[in-house]
């Protein structure tokens, strides 16, 4: 090469190394940090063209002594393709009413990119198809600006006009083989409208960003306020050890669990679970808070707690409904009065028999009937028995040989595990249950008569 011909390739090649960079970078990030398509597109699109300019530039080609057919193709198949990553980065950028007419172009770029080639190969020329090309380029250049223009010649961003009138000028201008000195002005005007987008797109990201950490405060936030209405701490009451777990799958969730103390030796527990996920059980997890709180008066009553709190939630959760365990714990009498809303059953352990009874008294889920009714069945109790409440999420979860825990293994458990403390109960089974994939929140709650106890 002569020292013209040097002159003449050096500034092509310098434009393409900071395209092509710049595009393998903005790529990377997007993919890596930010996840956002619009920097994954522009970053493809500049990849790209920086990868053309490099292949036909002759300094380039001869330092790595690449046939001039080789360059030739390999630009060709470049420029029959980029248009798509071109359509696919505008129509992130335009407004919704553009929206459309680009996705016809874009589908229009997939279906000729490769009948382009096709052709190409079948007559042996790289360039067969370059004249139907340029009219393509010219025609989504012509679009792009229409629509790009339309986006954003009200919001302040004149500068990000212009710097895509210069760059759709000088494809003109390259299209039409229109040279300024003798140079193609193509590639400064694809890296004036590479900064820009890329200052956009950039923007765009950030804002994207901001907006998820305001996400994420605000899912902190509702975490910490559904954390604040289940109890502080289990209840005092005499004779009675209690063990409490909430392990939520998510931020926030929609299992449930509170006590009520009437006095000293009555105790009323309720365990609930919302069907979904998210926020939206976890307001209505809020609202059982306020629903159960207003029981005082029916507490040794659990059928009659569920058919108020199911009067109180009937037309408020939409297409949810919640499941719900109520126990009243007597241990005056010696006794527990238990009623279900469509829960898994509860589990008693008798301690002196050795018996595991089911407490499967069972009515409707709260919230979608308006008559459900729920009824009670009693069953008594003494020193060292306990009970076990949970929400389904505890049977769901994967054990170690990848298969659901299920109920029997719950039941197996239970029966092998009788003289547990209870909170080295909860810690040991939550081990087991959960060693796997789990799919759904899950609360216990455990309620051991102490061994101490004797009738009043």
């Amino acid at each position: 090469m002569t020292a013209t011909d040097l002159l003449a390739e050096l500034p092509y090649l310098l434009l393409a190394t900071v395209i092509l960079v710049a595009g393998i970078t903005t790529a990377s990030f997007s993919v890596l940090r930010v996840k956002d398509r619009t920097l994954i597109y522009l970053g493809v699109f500049a990849g790209l063209y920086g990868v053309r300019l490099l292949v036909i530039n002759e300094i380039f080609r001869s330092a790595l002594r690449i046939p001039e057919e080789v360059s030739e193709w390999c630009a060709a198949v470049i420029t029959y393709t980029i248009l798509i990553p071109g359509g696919l980065l505008v129509r992130m950028l335009v407004g919704s009413g553009w929206r459309n007419s680009v996705t016809w172009v874009v589908r229009l770029t997939i279906v000729f990119a490769p009948v382009a080639i096709a052709w190409a190969v079948a007559v042996g020329e790289p360039l067969a198809a370059d004249s139907l090309n340029n009219v393509i380029v010219i025609l989504c250049t012509l679009l792009a600006g229409v629509a790009i223009i339309s986006r954003f010649h009200r919001r302040g961003r004149e500068w990000l006009i212009v710097c895509f009138l210069l760059f759709f000028g000088t494809i003109f201008m390259a299209n039409l083989q229109i040279e300024i000195g003798g140079y193609d002005p193509e590639p400064l005007g694809f890296l004036l409208v590479l900064v820009a987008l890329g200052l956009l797109a950039a923007e765009r990201a950030l804002e994207r960003e901001r907006r998820l950490k305001n996400v994420d405060y605000e899912l902190e936030t509702a975490r910490r306020i559904q954390t604040s209405i289940l109890p502080s701490s289990v209840p005092c009451v005499h004779g009675l050890v209690v063990a409490a777990r909430y392990e939520p799958m998510t931020e926030v969730a929609g299992d449930f669990y509170d006590f009520m103390v009437i006095d000293e030796k009555h105790l009323t527990v309720l365990v609930a679970d919302v069907s979904g996920h998210g926020v939206p059980a976890a307001l209505i997890a809020s609202m059982l808070k306020v629903a159960f709180g207003a029981q005082n008066e029916c507490a040794s009553n659990p059928a009659e707690v569920l058919s108020h709190m199911n009067a109180v939630l009937h037309g408020t959760l939409d297409r949810q409904f919640v499941t719900a365990a109520c126990a009243h714990i007597d241990l005056l009498e010696g006794a527990v009065v238990y009623a279900g809303a469509g829960h898994p059953p509860s589990l008693l352990w008798k301690c002196r028999t050795s018996e595991l009874v089911e407490l499967a008294e069972n009515g409707l889920f709260l919230g979608p009937f308006q008559n459900a009714a729920y009824k009670n069945v009693r069953h008594p109790i003494e020193a060292g028995d306990f009970l076990l409440f949970y929400t389904d999420g505890l049977v769901e979860g994967t054990s170690s040989d990848g298969q659901p825990f299920g109920d029997d293994r719950l039941r197996s458990f239970v029966r092998s595990n009788p003289g547990q403390e209870p909170a080295k109960f909860i810690d040991r089974l939550l081990e087991t249950a959960l060693i796997g994939v789990r799919e759904d929140d899950v609360t216990l709650v455990f309620a051991k008569v102490d061994e101490s106890v004797t009738r009043s």
